[in-house]
């Protein structure tokens, strides 16, 4: 069969088929030899550096690499070499850093309630305040490795500006959220006291846990919610009593 012939069949061009039969005579097939390529933009030892920037500055711009690792490369590359690494884009978590110190008083909170019953936990009432400040900038990227998103060095923390939008109070129990109060000014024992008779006794009241029923208050130590007042107030309530700090804070 001429090659006329085949390109014809084949639809090829008949250069096309001079040149692979004269390869099939020259090396005996028609594959392609391996090809050299163009240099890789880095070397080893920058890549080593690039895996070695991300896992120390988890939250630090890919863009920010070539700059400061003094690579003359594009950051499509950069990218490509964490990829290669298994170190992936992510948002990074955004919570508050926890010190040893409050993870150690967690534990030993959770490990004092831990025998109390069904009914203690049914007439729980969690309570919290929460100001919500504009913040500089928003969390941003993480390059990490999967499973990982909780590690310290992963987490987010807020830049706060000093501005605050709004602060607001509210309460919820076992079975869902209960009633939710903008605070004016700032909080004080007395406002917190009025708050807790004119707002959370009724409200629980009529949402969650029925009179004559005794409330577990379960917040935080704050200086508000642990003010003398409020001692005072709660060892002397019908209704409520003081039980379980959360969220303890070193002094």
């Amino acid at each position: 069969m001429t090659p006329g012939a085949i390109a014809q069949e084949l639809g090829l061009h008949r250069s096309t088929v001079h040149k692979l039969i004269k390869r099939w005579q020259e090396q005996g097939s028609v594959s392609t030899k391996p090809r050299s390529g163009r240099p890789k933009a880095t070397t080893p030892e920058q890549d080593e550096a690039i895996v070695e920037r991300a896992q120390e500055r988890p939250l630090t711009p890919v863009v920010k690499y070539p700059r400061d690792l003094h690579l003359a490369c594009s950051v499509p590359t950069v990218r490509r070499r964490l990829h290669t690494a298994n170190i992936k884009c992510h948002v990074p978590a955004v919570k508050e850093v926890l010190t040893p110190y409050n993870k150690d008083d967690r534990m030993g909170i959770a490990l004092q309630y831990s025998a109390e019953d069904e009914l203690f936990w049914k007439n729980a009432i969690f309570i919290d305040e929460k100001c919500f400040p504009s913040v500089k900038a928003g969390p941003g990227v993480c390059w990490r490795v999967t499973k990982t998103r909780y590690l310290e060095k992963h987490i987010f923390s807020k830049a706060k500006s000093g501005r605050v939008s709004t602060s607001l109070w509210g309460w919820m129990w076992a079975y869902g959220p209960g009633e939710l109060l903008e605070i004016n000014g700032k909080l004080t024992s007395e406002q917190y006291i009025r708050i807790l008779e004119d707002v959370l006794l009724p409200t629980v009241h009529v949402m969650a846990i029925p009179a004559p029923h005794t409330i577990h208050i379960v917040h935080d130590r704050s200086p508000v919610h642990m003010s003398r007042r409020m001692g005072r107030h709660t060892s002397t309530s019908k209704y409520m009593h003081q039980s379980c700090e959360v969220n303890a804070k070193q002094t």
